[in-house]
């Protein structure tokens, strides 16, 4: 578990990993946490030695690194004689595919959840149909749209305060409205 102390860098840094230790001082000290620039280096490095920080990289605008049809896949499977087979394949082209940003497996009506990213419309379309003929013995149902990103906090850290802050402020707006 990661003190108060720890969540605030780790806070602050998943929003820039660049920021220096004595700018991440000076704002900790706005929430009375008064840490020196050198003991927030050696948090930073104990938190990378414990493998919490894995590493440090760009986070590239969309459009400059050519993602620029976004699309959302939802599929839910139908089982087949050899479904396991199946799936295992499924698996791999999913992790080797260089435009599946994310794969996500979930229970419930739907099995699967794929985020993927195209230079073009054209490339986006040829995907879905390969992926559909690839895979259409064990896709039941397969929907695929295109999307327009409003949020993007995949590096963020999760606050149970600002989440608990979030909902009360929320919950008193509907009980007043």
């Amino acid at each position: 578990m990661l003190d108060k102390v720890d969540s605030e860098i780790l806070r602050l840094l998943s929003n820039d990993a660049t920021l220096s230790a004595q700018y991440i001082s000076a704002k900790l000290k706005k929430k009375k946490i008064s840490l020196t620039p050198r003991a927030i280096r050696k948090r930073i490095t104990t938190l990378e030695k414990n493998k919490v920080i894995t590493k440090f990289v760009p986070v590239i605008e969309d459009n400059a690194c050519g993602k620029i049809i976004k699309r959302v896949i939802l599929v839910q499977f139908q089982h087949s004689n050899n479904f396991l087979k199946r799936l295992e394949e499924y698996k791999q082209y999913l992790n080797e595919a260089p435009q599946c940003i994310f794969a996500v497996r979930i229970r419930g009506d739907l099995d699967w959840i794929h985020y993927k990213c195209f230079p073009n419309k054209e490339i986006a379309d040829i995907e879905d149909d390969v992926f559909r003929q690839s895979f259409g013995d064990i896709i039941k149902d397969y929907h695929s749209y295109d999307a327009e990103i409003m949020k993007d906090n995949f590096n963020g850290c999760i606050d149970k305060r600002e989440i608990q802050k979030h909902l009360l402020k929320y919950s008193e707006n509907t009980l007043i409205g």
